[in-house]
């Protein structure tokens, strides 16, 4: 299935952490599942404390950009 309604995402490229938002607009991807892949509906998405860690690289191993939640 392609995209069909604009999609708003959020990333950070570099540390020290800010947050940029992006827009991925209805039918900029157009990839079609294979056999092997699954589609899901993702209702709902949360940030948990671990992703705080990553993002701020406390754990020393945080490769950027990175998209958490």
């Amino acid at each position: 299935k392609n995209i069909t309604q604009m999609v708003i995402c959020s990333s950070i490229m570099n540390s020290p952490t800010k947050l940029l938002a992006y827009r991925i607009p209805p039918g900029s991807v157009t990839r079609t599942n294979g056999a092997d892949d699954v589609t899901l509906k993702i209702l709902y998405c949360g940030i948990c404390h671990s992703d705080l860690h990553a993002v701020r690289n406390e754990w020393g191993n945080t490769i950027y950009p990175i998209v958490p939640g």
